[in-house]
């Protein structure tokens, strides 16, 4: 038979065990809760609003602060390839493709063309949402 001193060490053991998984479950459902919590300040949203719309880019009711117009939020990031159309970037959510048109705004210290941008260069960029689910420049600022 197991001695009492026996079964004591056994128990202190099983508890250590269980303390350590749910710490360590707790600690990764925090983390989960901190990047939502990060990326619905980024995106101007809610937590709550952030889990119920579907991430980062889903698509915003009205108007939400200062200077932001009906549907459109700011996105920055390195640029990584130029098209005639389109440009990459890749952010801290990982790469996005984006929609330039003619009337796609530029700035590099001063107004400018699509022409003027150059490939790893950091940018700030103000976009929308299309109904066809990719996304559109409205202007981009070229910050170095």
């Amino acid at each position: 038979m197991i001695g009492r001193k026996m079964k004591n060490i056994i128990l202190i053991i099983i508890t250590a065990a269980v303390v350590g998984v749910a710490a360590f479950w707790g600690g990764t459902y925090y983390q989960q809760q901190q990047f939502q919590n990060r990326a619905a300040r980024f995106a101007g949203i809610s937590p709550e609003q952030f889990k119920n719309r579907g991430g980062l880019f889903a698509r915003r009711q009205g108007n939400s602060g200062p200077g932001r117009q009906r549907g459109y939020r700011n996105l920055s990031g390195r640029l990584d390839k130029i098209n005639n159309d389109t440009i990459i970037i890749t952010t801290r959510f990982g790469s996005q493709e984006i929609k330039l048109d003619d009337k796609t705004k530029v700035n590099i210290a001063a107004p400018a063309d699509k022409t003027k941008l150059k490939t790893g260069s950091d940018l700030a960029i103000k976009i929308k949402r299309l109904d066809d689910g990719t996304l559109k420049a409205d202007s981009i600022t070229q910050t170095n």
